[in-house]
């Protein structure tokens, strides 16, 4: 066991975590927004909050879903990218339906099948129009009708703009797949990570008991909406299920800021070097690289709401007229709190229903979040794209429906 502290002692501490604040401007930013939401309580409670979330209301269900994926491929022998390689006709329609289904998981496997050249840029503006995010959940549990009109549209959505925007680029948008395979390096190793060490294969067991509890909260609180935290007693106070989001967000910061990918570096990772890796370890690398981005997105958001009074309940007072158009503009905004925001004024009868549809339809959840890590220029131009039916659909319904 000494033997096992000491290696998790030096992995940690002999020069990785070092050499990688020196090499990487995106851990310099975390360190920024971490110190700027530690300078005050209550931006400290707000980040904290924030990264208790993304564990519990994003890691989690991102780790079942490509658990489910990566073990289908291994295990049942079926291989995603070769359906989707095959049907290249049904891309579109295969990637909006699995946009449409709650959660983030489906949009950012797709995103990752994009980088590998499987999927054309046209599925993934079907999945990120098609997505709702997590506020699928909620929906669904407090409004089922409106939850079925909802995500019907935005898979209708969704299977339109796809195709309209293959039409607009059959050359399959040649100068952003370059911008793809600069990014993960030219030369890049593709085969299996290097030897993990005994204390990354110790963290690695304690991330997947920290998940195996997380899953489950995020279950009954997410999908079932129940107070898991009054279970606890006595101690319901000191908020357990948060302590275990906090502990499962660090865990998954700290073993992804300390990997080095043998493509990119220390917090780096490269698709055809994690596509060759065991599914489990698999899902845990990509995984962590989803809670990262989600992470620094959700601080950033936090400190710019902190900053300017209010986030985004305020401009979602417009006049009504105009109610599709500021909620499309607010669903552009990456992540998928502002739109548990947004389906919670829904719910409240702040928002018509055709303010949600446009929300809905322009959001892209979490998924923009990794999609901009490894593709900067087509997830913004993607999530443009989501913009021009979120309006038509918003619209529509405020005139014909009402």
């Amino acid at each position: 066991m000494s033997e096992i502290a000491l290696g998790a002692g030096r992995w940690f501490m002999g020069g990785a975590l070092l050499r990688a604040l020196r090499q990487e401007w995106m851990l310099v930013t975390l360190a920024v927004l971490a110190g700027l939401a530690l300078a005050s309580p209550e931006l400290r409670e707000k980040a904290a909050g924030a990264l208790a979330d993304a564990y519990l209301e994003v890691s989690t269900f991102v780790a079942l879903t490509l658990a489910i994926f990566y073990g289908l491929e291994r295990w049942a022998g079926i291989d995603l990218a070769q359906v989707l390689g095959r049907h290249r006709a049904w891309q579109v329609p295969i990637a909006a339906i699995l946009g449409a289904t709650p959660g983030c998981g489906a949009e950012i496997l797709l995103v990752t099948q994009y980088t590998r050249g499987v999927v054309s840029f046209g599925a993934i503006v079907a999945a990120l129009t098609a997505t709702m995010g997590d506020s699928a959940f909620l929906l669904i549990a407090k409004d089922p009708p409106a939850a079925a009109i909802v995500i019907g549209l935005c898979t209708l959505a969704g299977i339109a703009a796809g195709y309209a925007v293959n039409l607009l680029h059959p050359d399959g948008l040649g100068v952003l797949k370059r911008e793809i395979a600069a990014n993960l390096g030219c030369g890049a190793p593709a085969g299996a990570d290097e030897r993990p060490s005994r204390a990354r294969r110790l963290a690695e067991a304690g991330w997947l008991l920290v998940l195996i509890p997380g899953l489950a909260i995020a279950i009954l609180e997410g999908i079932l909406q129940l107070d898991v935290n009054a279970w606890f007693g006595a101690y319901a106070e000191h908020e357990p299920t948060k302590v275990l989001g906090l502990a499962g967000g660090l865990l998954a910061i700290a073993m992804f800021i300390t990997r080095r990918d043998p493509a990119k570096g220390y917090g780096g990772i490269d698709p055809r070097v994690t596509m060759a890796l065991p599914p489990v370890r698999r899902m845990i690398v990509d995984t962590n690289f989803v809670t990262f981005w989600v992470v620094l997105g959700l601080f950033g958001y936090e400190i710019v709401a902190h900053a300017t009074g209010g986030g985004v309940g305020p401009w979602l007072q417009a006049s009504e007229i105009l109610l599709p158009l500021t909620a499309t503009l607010i669903g552009l905004i990456p992540g998928c709190g502002v739109m548990v925001l947004v389906t919670t004024l829904y719910l409240q009868h702040g928002i018509p229903l055709a303010a949600l549809i446009s929300a809905a339809i322009s959001t892209d959840g979490d998924a923009l979040f990794p999609a901009i890590a490894l593709a900067p220029r087509a997830a913004v131009l993607a999530t443009l794209y989501t913009a021009v039916p979120a309006l038509v659909a918003g619209y529509g319904w405020y005139f014909v429906m009402g």
